[in-house]
């Protein structure tokens, strides 16, 4: 398996976040985690909207770097973060807490 791979098949984690909340209470661990969930699904919702504004496939060459495009990746850039986040979060708390849909 090369180290491509391999990185990809890692549990996407941000080890700071273990010191920052070592010893905190599972209640208030928990209420980081809803938290960092309910921010991905914002993001994940800003980073479609964006997506389905952008035009069709055929007038994709024209877009590649535009402000409209570069405003999708940024999005796309702070969902994946924000994942990171929220899976480090879950790993600590050791469940995903119930969170509904907003």
């Amino acid at each position: 398996m090369g180290s491509e791979t391999a990185a990809l098949q890692s549990k996407p984690e941000i080890r700071a976040l273990f010191g920052l909340t070592q010893g905190l209470p599972k209640p208030q661990l928990e209420i980081l985690t809803v938290e960092a969930i309910r921010t991905h699904r914002i993001l994940v919702d800003k980073a479609d909207q964006l997506f389905k504004a952008l035009p069709g496939k055929d007038q994709i060459p024209e877009m590649i770097g535009s402000a409209q495009h570069l405003d999708y990746i940024r999005a796309c850039m702070e969902m994946h973060a924000q994942i990171y986040t929220t899976n480090t979060l879950i790993n600590i708390l050791g469940y995903i807490p119930e969170v509904p849909a907003n």
